[in-house]
């Protein structure tokens, strides 16, 4: 009973109540049966009377059963509710010696994550800050409570948050090349064979992407982020390398208010096809309302070797979260220097995550259409665009993913229109 004199002075305890725990003791012990008896009542397990002494706010009687358990050295199946109970107890009655004793008394267990929570919590308002980001990365993502203790630590503690994943991917591509079928193509009203070179071309290959995250508080509700994506495409004996990186800072001045600047590379094959510089601004509303979030974007791009892709497009999107079901609609209006490459697009994106215990399963649609401005001279139409974009995702909390999707690009000039077959497995690797 060296504990209970320490951190409660119980040594004036009734001897009703270690006739108590002599019987909760016996019936768990010799009878190996789960249910337990106090004070002529009968509880089907340990939570139950622990949930019922705390609730009932008789923290005398939930601490004293807690520590004989400690001291008599009860298994894991009957501490850990007694403790988990308690060290919410002693939280709120805020004493740090007893809490700090309770969380040491469970570590030859498995600690649930509800204590782990709460000494989180305790570490953050004692600012013990490395010892909670300690705990903080020991836990991980499991739940909505811990995401809003970890948002409260980084504020509190105004440290820079890192948060980085690495992903590998193995493809089978049924167009590698963006090729296309059609056998002939009309240039200024006269035919011209195709090439087997512009024929579709299968391949297989390994994808990697990093990315990252580095960000701090300013105050309780701003944020200063700098992100970072890299993505490396390699398809064996195809000279179609794909090579995408791209940083970009965010400004969120509020939780609802947020400006960002970007830039990136787009290269095949070592020689760069575009650079963009992005500046967007992206406004979150109540979900009373009949949109979830507003994007406006504004955006160069600048083609090094065809200037007919270098363009200064405007883009406005729409998200709403709709019964779980997560749509996107988005306007996109593309100027050129050039009246046959100029357009404006409209696109919708819909998706839905279903949860079947440690799987879940993702289907998802997009559409795209583009109304280009004028006639492409050279082949005497005005180019026309749709894109139907439709797949299937598997993936578990250990972000093993399996992606398998089809693209289907419509247009009226030959070498735009082809078919995309993909499977991606993803393996995310800690870093």
């Amino acid at each position: 009973m060296g504990c209970c004199r320490d951190f409660y002075r119980l040594q004036n305890t009734s001897l009703l109540k270690y006739f108590s725990f002599f019987l909760i003791c016996f019936y768990t012990n010799f009878f190996f049966t789960k249910e337990i008896l106090y004070k002529e009542k009968f509880y089907k397990s340990p939570d139950d009377l622990a949930s019922y002494l705390y609730l009932s706010r008789d923290f005398e009687d939930l601490f004293t059963i807690t520590l004989e358990g400690i001291n008599n050295k009860q298994n894991c199946e009957f501490r850990i509710p007694f403790v988990e109970k308690s060290i919410r107890a002693s939280f709120q009655k805020k004493n740090k010696q007893f809490t700090e004793f309770l969380y040491q008394s469970v570590r030859d267990c498995k600690v649930n994550y509800p204590i782990e929570e709460t000494y989180l919590k305790y570490l953050i308002e004692e600012k013990k800050f490395d010892e909670a980001i300690a705990l903080r990365n020991k836990i991980g993502d499991k739940s909505f409570y811990f995401r809003f203790l970890e948002e409260r630590l980084f504020i509190n503690s105004r440290r820079l948050r890192h948060d980085q994943n690495f992903f590998v991917s193995l493809m089978q591509n049924s167009n590698v090349n963006s090729g296309f079928s059609a056998d002939t193509v009309n240039l200024y009203g006269i035919p011209f064979e195709v090439s087997d070179e512009s024929a579709p071309k299968k391949g297989i290959g390994v994808k990697y992407v990093y990315k990252g995250q580095s960000y701090g508080y300013l105050n309780a509700s701003s944020q200063l982020r700098v992100n970072t994506y890299l993505s490396y495409e390699d398809y064996e004996g195809i000279e179609s390398d794909k090579l995408t990186p791209f940083i970009s800072s965010e400004l969120v001045f509020n939780k609802n208010n947020m400006f960002a600047l970007g830039l990136g590379i787009t290269s095949f094959s070592d020689r760069t096809i575009y650079e963009t510089q992005t500046i967007s601004y992206m406004r979150r509303f109540h979900q009373s309302n009949i949109i979830d979030t507003l994007k406006l974007s504004l955006g160069n791009v600048r083609s090094p070797i065809n200037e007919i892709n270098s363009s200064i497009y405007k883009n406005l999107g729409f998200q709403k979260n709709l019964n779980n079901f997560y749509l996107n609609l988005g306007y996109t209006k593309n100027d050129t220097a050039f009246g046959f490459s100029s357009y404006k697009e409209m696109d919708f994106k819909i998706a839905k995550t279903f949860t079947f215990n440690w799987l879940n399963i993702k289907p998802f649609y997009q559409f795209k259409k583009r109304n280009y401005e004028s006639i492409w001279s050279i082949y005497g139409k005005r180019r026309t665009f749709v894109q139907n974009y439709l797949g299937l995702e598997f993936f578990n909390k250990d972000k093993l993913g399996l992606t398998i999707s089809k693209s289907n690009n419509s247009s009226n000039i030959p070498i735009y229109d082809n078919d995309v077959d993909m499977v991606e497995l993803r393996f995310n690797i800690d870093i």
